[in-house]
Formats: structure tokens, C-alpha cells, sequence
């Protein structure tokens, strides 16, 4: 049963849909490519067009989206509630009020839309949309657990050395579903202790090429839940000497650290001539404009919900979009980002994939490094694991695998094809090793990679790296929110529609035959576990199936496909440009029928791996 104000929404939603977008111009459009008459046009006809320009589906996830937030208000309202009552568990109240002076947008129009990231000792959510303005108004509050699961007895000075800050990323959201940066910010929430709560303006700053300048302002208030009284309160003095402290710790740590590195440097470059042209990454710039030593961007991350294995991980960043971080002319521009930002533009570079990947992998407890090095590519990053194992004799082996980040592969040392995939390596890493390469060779398939040996990789102090604090704050990722069936619907009705249309303009019949679509369905399942585990089940059967099912003397053919995307347009396009796809689709015979099926295999963060397998059986003309 939906409430009076459930009621009032979802009718907002309908009115709104029907008053946006072009959803009448496309029903005119169908109308007229169709050529129907006012006699043409029944009850049943119009429901056809309906359907296939979407409309029911994106209106039903409208009203869920209407159902979604009311079920986050009651959520919120019930966790506040649970502080409330509960006074060992302490929580920050979080809210996103008002944005002011968005200049980018003064006197604009536009169809973009802006969401935010926030992340916060490993609760990390994301705002409702709002339509990008002068004064966007986000009114969405987050409710953050500062006592975690073992700590219900807290108390106000343990929780002011927790120096981590609440991490803010703004994105734009384009029509199509393109995500940019349009700012990111790190709040200190700690002001809370002295005053119980607190509300402030923060400027948000733009990035790159625009990081001098401001996006606009943010409302922001912070409470700390449950209400403390005043004379319990951390004295301002106490937090202000807990500020100093931290800040001369940190400026201290950094400069000693670069003195080191200088003096290490300098030594590495007189071992061998031409060393000074290695490249050995000890810093990178983050989205901040900060330079920061490479190991603190690597964080072990436990108990990422979503991700159950080594295997899983790396089909999860292996379907992040890759993007080359460019300046403006197209030259690379090298800025790592952390977890958060990565994860909420949904794409990133090379160096992002790697750092995720193997903080996760360190999660596992496995013995992980970001290597640094030269793809046949160019400058690239990827990972590398070691695995220690008896052999004959009770001899240790070592067993290397290098796990490309971008893909989701992974190849073991001495296979051949790391020949063509890897040229060089110049240095390894993790958040608290760093060795680089003093050997001769620089080809990934001929180093070893024994870093205890000081003949043949340099390392860095133990001590000093220790010292670091990280750039990364501990992350959670955030649940799909896909609904995969009604989208591999989606998928199938448009590819079919453009086999349709692409024979008929050719003079071609087109039939479909569902009960062979429905038997492609087992190969799919079979391709993602290949690219998942790396192997295989139940092909025998699915083959047999196969060959019961085809009318003796008629060919078979089927070609299948993964896309990181669900835009059916452009898998069609793809699909005709694939040689072996568009001889399925000109296929040409006796008792011809096509078959298409699609599969989405969704992950953490809207990720997904989207199979199409487009397929045709036929009697040859003689």
C-alpha cells in the first residue's frame, strides 16, 4: 500500500516524464516512419510504440526511484532514532544543504545533471541527481558510524586523533550518462567535538586546468549524534593543540622523508650509467594538486562487500573504463586519484586500476606491488604478485604472476605472450615496500623478482615508509542498483529491431527463433566465468544441445561479444563491423532464423559485463 505522500510522488513522476524529455516528439516520429493512419492507431498500436521507445521502462524506474528515496528517509530517520537511544554508539549526522554561485551555469541552459560522493571510514554513499544550476539544492543527509563494530564505548578525545577527513567528489552527469569531475573536497568533521554541531560554507575547487578557480560553494552541517552536553564537550583548546600537533607530525614526516629520497636518488643513479633515465616513480600528483610519495596511494582494503576473491577483484577493476588522464593537446597528464574519486567518475587511468587492485589483493593477503614500467604501449602501470611454494626437495619456488589492471588478465611470469604485453620494469611497490630494479635487464620476463636480494633491487627504508601517512581512506563499494532484466530486455527487443530493419532495407526476411536464443544462454554463462576463473563448465552439453536442436543439413553459426556498456546502437554498429558478425547478419538461405540473446553480469558501483551473442541457422542454397 503506498502512502497520500507515496501517491503525490509517483504522480510527480508521471507528470514530469510526460512534460520532459522528447518522449511525444518520438511518438510523433514512429507515427510518421510508419506511415499509420488515425484508423491505424488503436489502443493496441499505440502500447507497441510505447514500448519501444522506452517509455514504460524509464517511467517504472522513476516511480522506483520515487520509491527508493522514501524508503532512504525511513532508513535515516530510523538509524538517527538508534543513536538516539543507544548512548555507546556515537554517529555523524551529515548533511548537503544548499549550493550557491555555480557561476559555470548562470545564464545557461543545460540538461547535465550533478550528484556527489561522500565517503567516510569505509561508509561511502552517493546523492540523489539534481539538475546542475546556480543554487543546486542537494537537502540529503548521511548518517556515519564512528564506533565501529568493537569500540561502542568511545569517548570524545579517542575519536579527535581519528584524523580522516569525510571526502567529497562532485560530479556532472551528461544525457547520456558521462560522468565528469567537477570537484573534490576533504572536510575535517572533528569540529563537531567542541561544539556538537556545526554548520559552514566550503568553497569547492575546481580541477585540473581549472583548479585555481571555484566551481561555487556547498552548505554543510555536522552533528554529532547522540547529543552531548556542553561541559562534556572536547575544550577548543585541546582541539586546536591536537591540530598543531598533527600538522607539525605530518610537515616533519614529509620533509624528512624528502631528504631521504633525494639522498637515495642520488645513489641509485651512480650504480649503473643510464639509471638516471629509469623510471623510477617515487612521487605523483593526486586530484588535489599534491604531491604525495607512490606508496601512499596503496591501501589494503578488507572486507570489500562485493568482491569475494583475487579472481573477482580483478574482473571488478578490469571493467572500470579505461580513460588517459589528458592536458588540454592531448599530452598525458599524470594525476593519480584515490579510491573515492576513481570509483565515483567510474573511469580513470592506468595508475587508479593498479592502485585499486592491488590494495584489494593486499586485502586477500597476498603479497601484491604496483609495478611501474613500459607497456608496448608506453609508460604503464600494472600489478605483480608473488606466491611461495615447496618444490622437489622442499625448495622454495616462487611463482609470479602479473595481473593486468586494465583487463582483468592475468599471466604468469613466463608466458610468452608477457613478450609483447610488457617491455620493462623499472620499480615496484606497495603501501609499505618499495624496490627498484638495479639489475641489467629491465624485460618483465627475464628480471627476478627476488627483493630481499640487494643485488638486485634497491629498497627503501623500512622505517621511513612506515612513517608515511596513507592518501587513501578505506572504502566500501557501493551496491548495483541495475535492474538486469528488464535492461537485457531492453537490449534484445533493439538489437532484434535493428536485424530487422538492416535486412528489410536489403530486401532480407528476418525471423527469430526464441527457443535457440534461449539455448545460447549457457555459453554466455560460460564466456564470463572464462574471463572471471579462467575456466569452464558444461560445454558438452550446451554443444550437444546444439547439434540435437539444428535440422540435419542446416548451418549454425553464432558469434559472441562482451560490451562494458548497454547502448544497443552501438552494439549493432560493433556487431556489423565484426567480419564473422556481419556474415551471420547477410546470412543467406533456405528456412533462415536468427537468433539474439544478451546477459548482464552486474558488479560493486553499476559495473557490468554485458554478453551478446547474436546467432542464425539456415538450409545453404545450392
Amino acid at each position: 500500500m503506498y502512502t497520500q505522500e507515496q501517491i503525490r510522488q509517483i504522480k510527480g513522476a508521471i507528470s514530469s516524464h510526460l512534460d520532459s524529455s522528447d518522449l511525444i516528439d518520438k511518438i510523433k516520429q514512429k507515427i510518421k516512419e510508419e506511415n499509420l493512419t488515425q484508423n491505424q492507431l488503436d489502443d493496441k498500436k499505440l502500447l507497441e510504440i510505447l514500448r519501444e521507445t522506452q517509455a514504460f521502462d524509464k517511467l517504472s524506474q522513476e516511480i522506483k526511484n520515487t520509491q527508493l528515496n522514501t524508503l532512504r528517509t525511513q532508513a535515516d530517520q530510523f538509524s538517527q532514532a538508534s543513536f538516539a537511544v543507544d548512548s555507546k554508539r556515537r554517529g555523524l549526522l551529515f548533511k548537503l544543504g544548499k549550493g550557491k554561485a555555480f557561476l559555470e551555469y548562470l545564464g545557461k541552459e543545460t540538461n547535465k545533471q550533478l550528484q556527489f560522493y561522500v565517503n567516510f571510514l569505509k561508509q561511502r554513499f552517493s546523492s540523489n541527481l539534481v539538475p546542475a544550476s546556480v543554487e543546486p539544492n542537494f537537502n540529503e543527509a548521511f548518517l556515519f558510524d564512528l564506533s565501529g563494530p568493537d569500540q561502542m564505548d568511545i569517548d570524545l578525545l579517542t575519536l579527535l586523533k581519528l584524523n580522516v577527513p569525510v571526502e567529497l567528489t562532485l560530479v556532472t552527469i551528461g544525457p547520456d550518462g558521462s560522468k565528469s569531475l567537477l570537484s573534490t573536497k576533504q572536510i575535517d568533521w572533528r569540529f563537531v567535538l567542541s561544539n556538537g554541531g556545526v554548520k559552514l560554507s566550503f568553497e569547492l575547487p575546481g580541477v585540473d586546468a581549472k583548479s585555481k578557480l571555484s566551481v561555487g560553494l556547498i552548505e554543510v552541517s555536522m552533528d554529532l549524534l547522540p547529543r552531548v552536553d556542553k561541559i562534556d564537550l572536547v575544550p577548543e583548546r585541546v582541539l586546536e593543540q591536537q591540530f598543531d600537533h598533527e600538522k607539525k607530525e605530518i610537515n616533519t614526516d614529509i620533509a624528512n622523508f624528502y631528504d631521504y629520497t633525494a639522498e637515495w636518488w642520488n645513489d641509485y643513479k651512480q650504480l649503473r650509467p643510464g639509471f638516471e633515465k629509469r623510471a623510477v616513480k617515487i612521487y605523483a600528483e593526486d586530484e588535489y594538486g599534491v604531491y604525495k610519495p607512490v606508496v601512499t596511494f596503496v591501501k589494503p582494503l578488507y572486507g570489500i562487500k562485493g568482491i569475494d576473491s583475487s579472481q573477482h577483484a580483478a574482473r571488478f577493476v578490469g571493467l572500470i573504463p579505461y580513460k588517459r588522464n589528458e592536458n588540454p593537446g592531448g599530452d598525458k597528464k599524470e594525476v593519480w586519484h584515490t579510491f573515492n574519486t576513481f570509483l565515483s567518475l567510474g573511469y580513470g587511468d592506468c595508475e587508479d586500476h593498479s592502485t585499486l587492485l592491488c590494495s584489494i589483493l593486499l586485502g586477500f593477503g597476498m603479497d601484491a606491488y604496483v609495478v611501474v614500467g613500459f607497456s608496448s604501449d608506453g609508460p604503464h602501470t600494472w600489478v605483480l604478485t608473488r606466491m611461495t611454494t615447496k618444490g622437489v626437495g622442499d625448495r622454495d619456488i616462487t611463482r609470479i604472476t602479473f595481473w593486468e589492471s586494465l583487463s582483468g588478465q592475468k599471466f604468469e611470469q613466463k608466458d610468452p605472450r608477457v613478450h609483447s604485453l610488457y617491455k620493462k620494469v623499472a620499480c615496484v611497490f606497495n603501501n609499505r615496500r618499495f624496490y627498484a630494479n638495479i639489475q641489467e635487464t629491465e624485460s618483465p620476463f627475464h628480471v627476478d623478482f627476488s627483493f630481499e636480494d640487494e643485488f638486485l633491487w634497491k629498497r627503501m627504508s623500512q622505517e621511513r615508509l612506515n612513517s608515511l601517512k596513507t592518501s587513501q581512506n578505506t572504502i566500501s563499494l557501493l551496491p548495483p542498483k541495475l535492474d538486469i532484466f528488464t535492461e537485457e530486455d531492453n537490449i534484445e527487443r533493439e538489437l532484434r529491431n535493428s536485424l530487422q530493419n538492416y535486412r528489410r532495407a536489403r530486401g532480407q526476411t528476418c525471423k527469430f527463433d526464441e527457443k535457440l536464443a534461449n539455448m545460447l544462454l549457457p555459453a554466455l554463462a560460460n564466456y564470463e566465468l572464462e574471463r572471471t576463473i579462467g575456466q569452464t563448465f558444461g560445454q558438452e552439453e550446451f554443444q550437444n544441445a546444439i547439434k540435437s536442436y539444428i535440422p540435419e543439413n542446416h548451418t549454425f553459426k553464432a558469434f559472441p561479444i562482451q560490451f562494458n556498456h548497454r547502448k544497443p546502437k552501438e552494439m549493432f554498429d560493433t556487431l556489423i563491423n565484426a567480419p564473422i558478425a556481419e556474415d551471420i547478419i547477410n546470412a543467406r538461405g533456405d528456412s533462415i532464423f536468427f537468433a539474439i540473446k544478451s546477459k548482464i553480469y552486474v558488479f560493486p558501483e553499476n559495473m557490468h559485463s554485458v554478453w551478446v551473442t547474436v546467432a542464425v541457422r539456415y538450409l545453404e542454397l545450392d
